[in-house]
Parts: structure tokens; sequence; C-alpha cells
């Protein structure tokens, strides 16, 4: 996803990134209210993509304080230019993906509008705690993505299978897709984060709260924590557990594993927050 990378000091760096919403797959088939909108999970793919290329030899152990601040939404056809900006802290990297923000005049009224924030650990990953998915006591319900709905997502996010609720959270199971599918014009080698599978997780969360709290809409915020062992195999059959943690305010916040088809543990969050969209609600 990066397009250049370039060194301000031993302390910093800036990237470019340029998104196509009439090119890049994960745009054209993620829209709000019908038009492309930036999965936060690709934000902060991006923003990984760019501290490792930073910080070359050197592996993610895991990323801290993730925060989703505002979305990038496309009014037009025409590509959006955004920067990566990595600043060191130690032996972590801080990195905000920022962008112009522009009135339809396209004149900017904000030169720093900030998408992405992320706090980027290198070194040794800690394995991933030992767990099990285990299995739906009711069984499992076709999930279904809408058509027609606020946040629109195509087939190539169209992971999630199948899902199954109950008091304290529930489970997904999914389906990873090639990485080409996501990728599209772009190389699929060099992908960070499981990006499409994390976004599975992130709408089964939503489903949670859109069936239990009266046809709510919550949105992705932010991640305390999130390691990962690797990348899905396409068209490995995952299972995500998800645990409900509880609302506050306009959030909401969980805490889930994916494993594998082995049934080992691929990817791991803690404390991850959704805000809601639009109305008061409870």
């Amino acid at each position: 996803m990066i397009d250049s990378l370039a060194e301000g000091s031993d302390q910093s760096a800036v990237s470019q990134v340029t998104f196509a919403p009439t090119l890049d797959p994960f745009l054209i088939e993620h829209r709000l209210k019908q038009s492309p909108f930036l999965p936060g999970v690709l934000g902060l793919e991006a923003v990984l993509e760019a501290a490792s290329l930073w910080r070359t030899g050197e592996s993610i152990a895991e990323v801290r304080d993730v925060e989703i601040i505002n979305g990038l939404m496309f009014r037009t056809d025409d590509p959006i230019a955004t920067q990566v900006r990595l600043a060191r802290r130690g032996d972590s990297v801080e990195a905000q993906l920022v962008s112009e923000l522009r009135n339809r005049a396209g004149q900017v009224i904000d030169p720093n509008r900030l998408h992405v924030r992320a706090l980027v650990h290198f070194g040794s990953a800690v394995p991933l705690e030992s767990s099990t998915a285990g299995t739906p006591p009711l069984g499992w319900h076709s999930f279904v993505y809408p058509d027609d709905g606020l946040l629109y997502h195509g087939p190539p996010l169209r992971c999630l299978k199948q899902f199954a609720f109950q008091y304290d959270g529930g489970w997904g199971q999914m389906v990873a897709p090639p990485l080409a599918e996501l990728a599209g014009p772009r190389s699929d080698i060099g992908w960070v984060l499981p990006a499409a599978m994390l976004d599975a997780c992130v709408v089964c969360c939503g489903s949670f709260v859109f069936l239990q709290f009266g046809g709510q809409l919550e949105v992705p915020y932010g991640f305390e924590q999130i390691r990962w062992s690797r990348q899905p195999q396409p068209g490995e059959m995952c299972v995500a557990r998800f645990y409900f943690r509880g609302r506050e305010g306009r959030h909401s916040r969980f805490d889930f594993t994916l494993h594998g088809a082995g049934g080992e543990a691929i990817l791991q969050v803690v404390g991850y927050r959704t805000i809601r969209v639009g109305g008061e609600g409870p």
C-alpha cells in the first residue's frame, strides 16, 4: 500500500499512501451512504506497513492504543493522497495516518486530518494465549450481509458466513479470501494484518450490538491491543470467539480470538471498542 518513504531524521519518517476509489477493492466494495469509505482495519494496515518498511528487518510484536478517529470518505472518483507520519518511541513507533480535508470547492479546511493512530511495538512476539473456540450450544445461523444498509460490504469483505450469539458474546465462522481479492491492482505480498478476517470479527461484534440493542449501528473506534501469529490461508475456515465486556456512553467493548482451521489461535484482540453512529439510544 505504500507509495514511498522518506526519512526526516533518525527519529521520524513520512510515507505516502494513495487510495483510489475506482481501483481499490476495499473502497469499491466498502461504502457508507453509497460512497466509498476506507475500512478502519485497512487504515491500520497502511500505518503498520509504513512502520514495518521504516524498521526493515524487525518484526512487529504487537500493536497497542489504536484509535480510529475520523473516517476517510470519497465523495468523488478522485484518488486521495494520505501520509503516514512515523516517530520513534523507544523500541516502538507511533504512526499516524493523515490527509488534507477539503470542502466541496476544493479548499483545504484541515491540512492534518487524523484518521488512524497506533503504537507499533517491535521485537519478539509473545506467543498467543492458548484457548479454544468452543461450540455454540444452539448451533449456527447463516449471516447475510445487507445490500441496502447504511454500511455496505461487497464480496471481498464478506468473510463472515455463520454466527451464534448468547448473553456473553458469541461466535463467528468465517472463510479467509485470497489476499489478491482485497489487494486488487496492488501486490498481494507484504500485507501485515489478516485485514479481511479482522474486519469480519468487527462485523460480528457490530452485529451482536445491532441485535441486542435495538438495531443500533456501531463502527470501529479503537483497539487496546492486537496480536497475531500468521495470515490465514485462502479458503481457510476460521472461528472467532468474542466476549462482550459492556457498554459505556456511545461505546461497546469486546475481546476476541480468531482460531485457525486447526483450532490454534492466530489473532487476539483485547479491548476492541465501537462507537455508535447516530441516535441517542440507551
